[in-house]
C-alpha cells in the first residue's frame, strides 16, 4: 500500500506541474504548490504542513495570498488541525477520499454499446470539449478558459487523457484520466442529465481500465463524489487527506 501510495502522489504531482505548479518552501512548517499560470485555481495553489501549525504560520501564508491579489488560503494535511487554529481562522474542512481500483472488477461493470468512446490524444474532440453549455452560466467563462488550457496541455502531454462519450454524434458525457508512473487519476466524470442511467459513465471507466495502463484511482469529495457507487464497483478508499479553506 506504502509504494501505491508514493506513486499516488507521484502522479498527482505530475498533474500539477504539467499545468505549472512546483511545490517550493515557504517557511520552516510550510511548503505551497504555486502557479503563476493558474492563479486562481486552488488545486494549483495551497500549503503544505511539514510539522504542526502555529498561528503565525497561517497568518503569514493568508498574507502572502493576499499580496498576490487571492481571496482564499487553502491547506491540505493528512491529520486534522487543531480545533482552536480551525475557531480562530474559520477554516472551513472538507475531507477528500483517496479511492483506488486494487483489484480489476472493469468485467463486472455494464457498459452501453451504443456508445462510441474518443480519445482527445486520437480524436479531433476539441470543440465539444470548449462547449460548456451545461456548466452554470456564471461559471462558463472560466469553464471555457479552462478546456482551452486542457487542450493546450494534451498537445504537449500524450499521459493526458480527455475522453468523450457519443451517441448519435452527440457528446454525452466525459472524463478525463492521467496516465503517468504506473498510476490513473480518473476526475471530472460527467454524463449529461438526459442521459443518465444509461451505463455511459461506467462506459468511459472501462475504456480506461481496457485502454490504458495502471491503477485507476479518483480523489473523492466526502460530500458530493457518490463514494458509495465507486465502492460497489470495487474502489476501496487508501487515503484521507483533510483540506481546509480560507476566504476573505
Amino acid at each position: 500500500m506504502k509504494r501505491l501510495l508514493q506513486a499516488i502522489h507521484r502522479t498527482n504531482d505530475h498533474e500539477r506541474e504539467i499545468f505549472g505548479s512546483h511545490r517550493v518552501g515557504f517557511n520552516a512548517h510550510l511548503d505551497r504548490w504555486h502557479s503563476d499560470l493558474r492563479p486562481d485555481q486552488q488545486n494549483n495553489n495551497y500549503f503544505v504542513p511539514t510539522c504542526p501549525l502555529t498561528d503565525g504560520d497561517l497568518e503569514a501564508a493568508r498574507e502572502l495570498q493576499k499580496k498576490r491579489g487571492l481571496d482564499y488560503l487553502m491547506i491540505r494535511m493528512s491529520s486534522p488541525i487543531g480545533q482552536a487554529l480551525k475557531v480562530k481562522f474559520s477554516l472551513e474542512e472538507d475531507v477528500i477520499y483517496t479511492m483506488a481500483l486494487l483489484k480489476d472488477t472493469s468485467h463486472q461493470w455494464r457498459i452501453n454499446p451504443k456508445i462510441d468512446v474518443r480519445d482527445i490524444q486520437t480524436s479531433d474532440i476539441g470543440r465539444d470539449l470548449l462547449d460548456v453549455s451545461h456548466v452554470p452560466q456564471q461559471y462558463q467563462a472560466q469553464a471555457r478558459l479552462n478546456m482551452g488550457m486542457v487542450l493546450q496541455v494534451a498537445r504537449r502531454h500524450p499521459e493526458y487523457h480527455w475522453l468523450c462519450a457519443y451517441k448519435e454524434h452527440r457528446c454525452v458525457g466525459q472524463v478525463y484520466a492521467l496516465c503517468h508512473g504506473g498510476c490513473i487519476e480518473m476526475d471530472d466524470l460527467w454524463v449529461a442529465p438526459d442521459h443518465r442511467k444509461q451505463y455511459i459513465g461506467t462506459t468511459l471507466m472501462k475504456y480506461i481500465s481496457e485502454n490504458l495502463e495502471g491503477t485507476i484511482y479518483l480523489h473523492a469529495d466526502a460530500a458530493m463524489t457518490p463514494r458509495e457507487m465507486y465502492r460497489k464497483m470495487g474502489f476501496e478508499i487508501v487515503e484521507t487527506v483533510y483540506q481546509y479553506v480560507m476566504q476573505w
